[in-house]
C-alpha cells in the first residue's frame, strides 16, 4: 500500500484543469504555473501534484519527502529510479532522463496504479 511523509510543499497557480492529475509529476511554465511536464519526458520536474485544482486554483506540490505517485505501467518496482513521463507519470528511466526520485512501495498491477516515492534530484541518467 502506498504511503506519504509529508515535506516541502510550494503553492503555484494551476496553469491547466489539473483536476484528474492529483500524484502526478509536475512542472512549472514559463509564466510559473504548474504544468503536466508536457511534449517531453524525463525532462526537470518540480514534484508530486498533492491536490485537484482546475486551471487558475492553488496547486499543491510536494518537492521534497515522500509522495504518493502514479505509474503508467508495471515496469517499475520497489528500488527503481524513476524519471517523469510527458504525462507526469512515474515511469523507468532511460539514458539523458533527469531522475527524480526512488520508489519505495507500491501495489502491482499497470496503468495508474499508486506507488511511493522519495522525491530527490538524482540527477541525468
Amino acid at each position: 500500500m502506498a504511503y506519504e511523509i509529508p515535506g516541502k510543499m510550494i503553492t503555484l497557480p494551476a496553469g491547466a484543469d489539473l483536476s484528474s492529475s492529483q500524484y502526478l509529476f509536475v512542472t512549472a511554465d514559463t509564466s510559473g504555473n504548474a504544468v503536466l511536464p508536457g511534449s517531453t519526458a524525463g525532462v526537470s520536474i518540480l514534484g508530486v501534484l498533492q491536490n485537484k485544482p482546475t486551471s487558475g486554483q492553488a496547486a499543491s506540490v510536494m518537492i521534497d519527502g515522500v509522495s504518493k505517485v502514479r505509474a503508467i505501467s508495471s515496469t517499475v518496482a520497489a528500488g527503481d529510479i524513476i524519471a517523469a513521463s510527458s504525462a507526469g507519470y512515474a515511469v523507468a528511466t532511460v539514458t539523458g532522463d533527469n531522475a527524480v526520485g526512488r520508489i519505495l512501495a507500491g501495489t502491482s498491477g499497470g496503468l495508474d496504479r499508486v506507488l511511493t516515492v522519495h522525491i530527490t534530484p538524482i540527477g541525468t541518467t
